[in-house]
């Protein structure tokens, strides 16, 4: 309470950022992403490639907030990028983009949200290592990035950089991105692959890559899909899970090591209700809210306490209240039913969350509480004087990275280097401002006054 006051006489006023549960989450590579409830996003992780988006390239193991929106919906982590959509049905990214896998036309990097295109129609998203999928509103599927091994589905392996539509039909309901390959499920149940497939990962039951998409089997009750790396997970209407590709370490739960090119049913329980897969081992939820993890645990990425690989499912502790799950390259993210966020397993780049770089074979929890402003930002720094009619000064310890001006709408204004621990505001119109301040150990917001 005392830190609390004192901010809030520090910073005059300071962006009510107290925490919300969080409604979405993500991870693929070495970072994740969560968007809270309050419609307010949070990265953390490696930032080799401006995956984070907070317009750094510095790594962070614990989370922090991506611009002052609160407008955002749709969240989906790729390898070393990241995208997400609007409430009004706009598609942003950033992060790593050597192959457009951004989207928005250019081959440029970007540690900060870029808009792809104009529409405003997107609904739902998934990024693989190097390319991105996403629906319509109007059912019609869209695909960018890499295409060497077909993963686009439109008939070439031409690499695109914004997003081009795959074929006509409008019936497309389910999407989900591996490594290189691409998996949708129809309004009819019908399941369909396209791109690499040196492991069986499509599930056509043989090894040949795939341009456009292909129908895995003739089954139309297929439900859920999830690819990240390799091997691919999927759940039919009766609650059977069943699983192919890539097997070396277990991945697919199937009591042993060998890789498969169709589907392989998961056991013969008919309980099981949300799947993930990291890039080498599975998780999923049953109907219990009970959580279940198998494959590689080289780094604790399954959180049964050791770094043991499984053939076949084994539940994570006793717990009856998991909601969501999601796998990284080594690590896993997870909510549970009453909104504890918890993560465990490789923790190379922070991607843990937990303020350390350690690995942890169990899960470990980042209070919803915790994701506030300033839970990051050690030292506080003064802004003053606040109203402003030109300059405004920063007092601090902290060795001030940069600034960032955003209108009230959240609209990025201009981004400087500070000279003097001061700024020019001459340029602005009078009116109600935001500065993002950004330290050498956190990021503080703040409503400023142009007079």
């Amino acid at each position: 309470m005392k830190r609390k006051l004192l901010l809030f006489l520090l910073l005059t006023t300071t962006l009510d950022l107290k925490a919300q549960c969080v409604s979405k989450i993500s991870a693929d590579g070495q970072h994740c992403i969560v968007l809270k409830s309050d419609g307010t996003i949070w990265t953390w992780g490696n930032n080799q490639f401006g995956q984070l988006g907070n317009g750094t390239y510095i790594d962070s193991n614990v989370p922090g907030q991506i611009t002052i929106e609160t407008n955002w919906s749709q969240i989906t982590c790729g390898y070393d990028s990241t995208v997400a959509v609007k409430n009004d049905g706009t598609m942003w990214s950033w992060g790593y983009n050597p192959y457009g896998q951004l989207g928005n036309g250019t081959y440029i990097d970007s540690n900060v949200p870029v808009q792809i295109g104009s529409s405003n129609t997107w609904s739902k998203i998934a990024a693989g290592s190097e390319h991105g999928i996403a629906i319509k509103n109007d059912g019609t599927i869209w695909t960018w990035g890499y295409n060497a091994q077909g993963q686009l589905g439109d008939g070439t392996n031409i690499t695109k950089n914004s997003p081009i539509q795959i074929g006509t039909e409008n019936n497309w309901n389910k999407i989900s991105a591996g490594s290189q390959s691409s998996y949708a499920i129809k309004n009819n149940g019908t399941l369909w692959a396209w791109g690499l497939n040196q492991d069986g990962q499509l599930g056509i039951g043989n090894n040949i890559n795939k341009n456009i998409p292909t129908q895995i089997g003739t089954d139309s009750d297929w439900v859920e899909i999830a690819s990240v790396g390799w091997h691919t997970l999927a759940l039919k209407s009766n609650g059977t899970l069943w699983a192919w590709g890539l097997n070396f370490a277990g991945q697919l739960g199937n009591g042993n090591t060998t890789s498969k090119n169709t589907p392989t049913q998961v056991g013969t329980e008919t309980s099981w209700q949300k799947i993930a897969a990291g890039s080498t081992h599975s998780i999923a939820i049953k109907n219990n809210n009970t959580l279940w993890a198998w494959g590689n645990n080289f780094r604790g990425q399954l959180g049964d306490g050791s770094t043991t690989n499984r053939t076949t499912p084994v539940q994570i502790g006793t717990n009856t209240n998991w909601g969501q799950i999601n796998g990284g390259s080594a690590h896993t993210i997870a909510l549970t039913l009453t909104g504890s966020l918890m993560t465990w397993g490789n923790n190379s780049f922070g991607e843990l969350g937990n303020g350390n770089n350690s690995d942890s074979n169990i899960p470990v929890n980042i209070n919803c509480p915790n994701l506030s402003i300033d839970y990051f930002t050690d030292n506080i720094i003064k802004i003053y004087p606040n109203p402003a009619k030109e300059i405004i000064h920063f007092e601090t310890q902290e060795t001030i990275i940069k600034v960032e001006v955003y209108d009230i709408a959240g609209r990025i204004l201009s981004s400087n280097s500070v000279n003097d621990n001061k700024i020019n505001l001459s340029n602005l119109q009078i009116g109600n401002y935001i500065l993002k301040v950004y330290t050498e150990n956190g990021i503080t917001n703040s409503k400023i006054i142009k007079q």
